[in-house]
């Protein structure tokens, strides 16, 4: 097996929040002076990554960091209050529990705050080996290396599962290899076009990974 750990994104790759964080956001256009996205922009905006998303949609410059992180913070309070909306997608719970019986170790590296991650998965009864968790939303790279860090993992031996395009330009960035799901919140084809291979489902996933990793 090349891979001795599956390190995986929670929102959107293991935990279906998509519709709780459009409602969260929309709840916040009025505080940030953006009009609430419609149904009709989402094919457009799951071609875009977050950085677009933010400065394009939002029209938050990237300059300004304070209101950036205003933005954060108030995101992170609504997802407290709403958490218990957060499930499992379908298959993920024999996914996760496919890929501990075939020897891997599984992390999860999250901007979600930790007690909603451990309740989310314990909702779902599966057990992992550890969580990093209250990353920055646009600090994926920084995370995956404080987890390499902190728990001793050498980057050829770890594998990253993720949903969105900034989490294929986190993992080139710090050298991990990359699967992409395709259930999440970026378009498949715009996974693939950003180079990443894209797992349509659970159960696809689960094959790649123990059979032709």
């Amino acid at each position: 097996m090349k891979y001795e750990v599956v390190l995986f994104d929670f929102d959107g790759t293991l935990a279906d929040s998509e519709q709780l964080s459009l409602d969260i956001m929309n709840a916040l256009a009025p505080e940030f002076g953006y009009a609430p996205i419609t149904p009709d922009e989402i094919p457009k905006l799951k071609r875009m990554s977050a950085w677009q998303l933010l400065d394009q949609r939002s029209g938050i410059p990237l300059w300004n960091f304070a209101k950036i992180r205003r933005l954060e913070k108030r995101v992170r309070e609504e997802f407290q209050t709403r958490s218990k909306m957060i499930k499992l997608f379908p298959g993920i719970s024999g996914l996760l529990r496919g890929l501990r019986e075939a020897g891997y170790r599984i992390g999860v590296v999250s901007s979600n705050a930790e007690n909603i991650v451990e309740h989310v998965l314990q909702g779902g009864g599966v057990k992992i080996d550890f969580i990093h968790a209250g990353s920055r939303f646009f600090g994926k790279a920084r995370a995956l290396r404080a987890t390499l860090k902190e728990y001793s993992l050498h980057r050829s031996h770890v594998i990253y599962i993720g949903d969105e395009l900034r989490d294929i330009d986190a993992c080139r960035k710090v050298g991990v290899d990359m699967i992409a799901v395709g259930w999440g919140f970026n378009a498949p084809d715009a996974l693939q076009s950003a180079g990443a291979r894209v797992a349509a489902t659970p159960e696809e996933l689960l094959s790649i990974l123990t059979t032709n990793p």
